[in-house]
């Protein structure tokens, strides 16, 4: 029902679309970079290394969970919350995918709201794949092989 757009690393937006895909009320900006403490400037993003602990709640129940890392963003200053009556903040949670040598592009994998105009997204990324300490843990006693095919006439 709801459609997000976010534009890295400025804004996230929640928003309905028409039958002709287009934008309609209502829009609202779940976080903005200028609304957080962080500087606006795109090369001096303020983000943080976390390990994301696993979740017991049953919406969240559906991952498996995660403990490689992820890289963290938080957004705030959002269109105020008419229940809370204060701006819509949001973490931005990026990790590279378990299955990243196969699915290049960048997916927007989850978005909940953990308390009331507060939300967190988690987006698969292999931009930060490059670097060994966003790679995933493999389960141990498991080995990936993968396999390609022998080309004919060999």
């Amino acid at each position: 029902w709801w459609t997000y757009e976010y534009c890295y690393p400025r804004q996230l937006t929640q928003f309905h679309m028409n039958g002709n895909g287009k934008k309609r009320d209502p829009e609202h900006a779940l976080g903005t970079m200028s609304g957080s403490t962080a500087p606006t400037e795109a090369n001096a993003v303020e983000m943080t290394i976390v390990r994301l602990k696993p979740s017991i709640s049953p919406r969240e129940r559906r991952a498996p969970p995660s403990n490689h890392r992820t890289l963290r963003q938080r957004l705030g200053g959002g269109t105020v919350c008419d229940q809370t009556n204060r701006p819509r903040a949001t973490s931005m949670h990026f990790q590279c995918p378990l299955n990243w040598q196969s699915r290049p592009e960048t997916r927007i994998i989850s978005i909940s709201e953990g308390s009331l105009c507060e939300y967190d997204v988690m987006i698969h990324t292999t931009l930060l794949c490059g670097h060994e300490k966003f790679l995933p843990t493999m389960p141990k006693g498991k080995e990936t092989i993968q396999c390609l095919a022998e080309p004919e006439g060999a």
